[in-house]
């Protein structure tokens, strides 16, 4: 990027101005609080609309003084040699995010380390992966199949070198494990609870021989029971029979001379009779034939039949529950006598022998010791087995320590991968004519975001020695990023004879635009200035071109 024109109008404290930046480098001088910095917001407002003391967009009511037009319009040149006019709106691309740092290098500096190694992250990573890869096929080469399949399925990056590193030390690990794991002599008998020479054929057959018995012993007890069970049955029913007999009612016999069929009718003869005397006059009609018969004779002769069959009801009502209780009985007989030929159906002549119970009890004890012992047996053919083979196995899981030991050699800081990395991947193009200007040679950085001056960490340093490191990691930013602007503010903390000198190096960089802030009562109306310098007067809101 490279700055063209800047137009103002009621910005913070400008009330109005037009900027060119024809020259690579900059001055703004004035006072305190005469509206430098707003130059500095101007530009960065108009290229990302936000800036200084902003979070979110709804501030830039903060940025003007009333409802007054405020305004600002930027012209500059792309990385393609495009012009493009801004006012304000976010653009996209020219790594407009590390804008801000260039604009604000002493924000920068004050950043935690982390933060500052996410900024060299952005703009350092364009083409690392393939630098990662070069040194990591060159140093390292192939890497063993089972390493290199754990390292895959741990999820990792392998460009990540820092987190490949690490994840080989962890798979080392536990090969380490796997190898303390294997057995160190081979397994004796003895540690399974079984005999020197112990032949496990024995066993295989006994536990046939012993199945067999036991499954015959088993069916022969079976059978034993099944037959005391069918006797018990055939006792509970016998008995029950028995109960049945005893329990069979006597029918009481009718008087002589009363038959069984009178008696019977005698309740449906006197309902008819009730019927016929229902209704009124002398004579009562039949109402199946239809012959009358008088009143009077047919009530003396209904009044008999009754005085008859209540003098016999009892009788009737005690033969009728003997019968009905005898037809129940001889029901449940006829089910109890079939239940019973069932059970004798059920009997076999077969006995328990004299301590069958006991004798199959040990069987199958004889059974399940033989059982443990072939089990024990398969552990110990298993373990054997293992042992056999553990010899190959350690010193596979030995060439694979053997392999991470490698690659960890090659990953580790100062070893060959990152020394590649260092020598082959992006660097930022450090200004080492300020650096010995300012006698700040001691200066390094890393791209996990620490600074240091020799040992020191840049935090602990003065003033002017972070305001120093500032300017060179700004200048390095602004040029390796591709933005071309860089502000260096707080000028007058130099050393005067230093000043020209800075304001020269500076002119030298392959940036575009060096803004210098100044704060300053010097007028430089008069001053002789190199012509790589353009020179600015800030008072009260006015910028004013001096040279």
């Amino acid at each position: 990027m490279k700055l063209k024109t800047l137009r103002v109008n009621h910005f913070v404290g400008v009330e109005e101005a037009e900027i060119g930046f024809d020259k690579p480098v900059t001055l703004f001088a004035g006072r305190n609080n005469q509206g430098k910095s707003t130059v500095k917001d101007a530009i960065e407002f108009s290229l990302t609309g936000m800036c200084r003391a902003m979070k979110f967009k709804k501030d830039k009511t903060y940025l003007h003084r009333g409802d007054n037009g405020m305004a600002t319009e930027l012209l500059y040149e792309n990385h393609e040699g495009v012009e493009v006019i801004t006012n304000g709106s976010r653009r996209n691309g020219d790594n407009l995010d590390v804008l801000h740092y260039c604009l604000n290098p002493a924000e920068f500096i004050s950043l935690p380390a982390k933060e500052r190694a996410k900024i060299l992250a952005a703009v350092l990573g364009g083409g690392l992966d393939d630098v990662v890869k070069s040194a990591i096929a060159e140093h390292i080469g192939n890497i063993d199949e089972t390493v290199l399949a754990e390292v895959k399925g741990s999820g990792i990056n392998i460009l990540d070198v820092d987190a490949f590193k690490k994840e080989i030390v962890e798979i080392r690990r536990s090969y380490k494990r796997l190898i303390a794991d294997l057995p160190k002599k081979p397994p004796l008998l003895g540690d399974y609870e079984l005999e020197d020479g112990y032949d496990v054929t024995k066993d295989r057959e006994a536990v046939k021989a012993l199945a067999e018995r036991i499954k015959n012993g088993t069916d022969m007890l079976a059978d034993a029971k099944a037959m005391l069970q069918a006797k018990a049955e055939i006792a509970d029913l016998q008995k029950a029979l028995k109960h049945i007999a005893s329990d069979k009612k006597t029918v009481p016999s009718l008087p002589r001379g009363v038959s069984k069929k009178k008696l019977e009718d005698a309740p449906s003869i006197m309902l008819f009779m009730e019927d016929m005397l229902k209704g009124s006059g002398v004579n009562c009609e039949c109402p199946v034939c239809a012959q009358k018969t008088e009143r009077g004779k047919l009530k003396a002769h209904y009044d008999d039949v009754v005085t008859w069959y209540e003098k016999y009801k009892n009788v009737v009502r005690k033969r009728t529950e003997a019968e009905l209780h005898n037809q129940r009985t001889d029901t449940e007989k006829q089910i109890k006598e079939t239940q019973l030929k069932e059970a004798k159906a059920k009997l076999k002549n077969k006995k328990i022998p004299k301590g069958g119970e006991a004798l199959l009890a040990q069987l199958q004890t004889e059974r399940d010791q033989a059982q443990e012992r072939i089990a024990n047996f398969r552990r110990f053919e298993i373990d054997t087995e293992a042992f056999e083979t553990a010899g190959q196995k350690r010193e596979g899981l030995k060439g694979l320590v053997a392999e991470c030991d490698r690659i960890d050699e090659a990953l580790k800081d100062g070893g060959p991968v990152k020394s590649a990395i260092a020598a082959g991947g992006k660097t930022l193009p450090i200004n080492e004519s300020l650096l010995t200007l300012w006698s700040m040679s001691e200066l390094s950085w890393s791209d996990n975001g620490e600074i240091k001056l020799g040992d020191l960490p840049i935090e602990y340093a003065s003033a002017s020695e972070q305001y120093r490191a500032g300017c060179v990691m700004g200048m390095a930013l602004a040029e390796v990023s591709g933005i071309g602007v860089v502000a260096l503010d707080g000028y007058e903390i130099l050393d005067p004879d230093n000043a020209s000198a800075f304001v020269a190096a500076c002119a030298k960089t392959r940036i575009n635009n060096a803004l210098i802030f100044c704060s300053s009562d010097k007028n430089y109306t008069d001053v002789q200035t190199p012509e790589f310098l353009g020179v600015f007067q800030v008072s009260q809101g006015n910028v004013t071109r001096i040279h």
